[in-house]
C-alpha cells in the first residue's frame, strides 16, 4: 500500500464523519432541537405537531443510517 492510498483512506473516513455530523446537525436544526428551527409553542412543552415532526426526524435518521450502511 502506497502513501497516496493511505492518505485517501484517512481523508475519506474523516470526510464521511464530517458529512454525517452535518446531516445530523441539519436534522436537529430543522426539528427545532438546536438553533432557530421550528419555534416551540411553550418553553417547556412541545406542541402536538412538533412531537409528530420529531418522530418523522427519528425515522429519517434511521433511514439515513441504514442507507449509509448499505453503501
Amino acid at each position: 500500500m502506497n502513501l497516496n492510498r493511505l492518505i485517501d483512506m484517512v481523508v475519506g473516513s474523516v470526510m464521511k464523519r464530517m458529512v454525517n455530523r452535518g446531516v445530523d446537525a441539519g436534522f436537529d436544526y430543522m426539528s427545532g432541537k438546536k438553533g432557530k428551527g421550528a419555534p416551540t409553542a411553550a418553553p417547556g412543552k412541545p406542541a402536538p405537531a412538533q412531537k409528530g415532526q420529531r418522530d418523522l426526524v427519528k425515522k429519517a435518521r434511521a433511514a439515513a443510517r441504514v442507507s449509509r450502511k448499505l453503501r
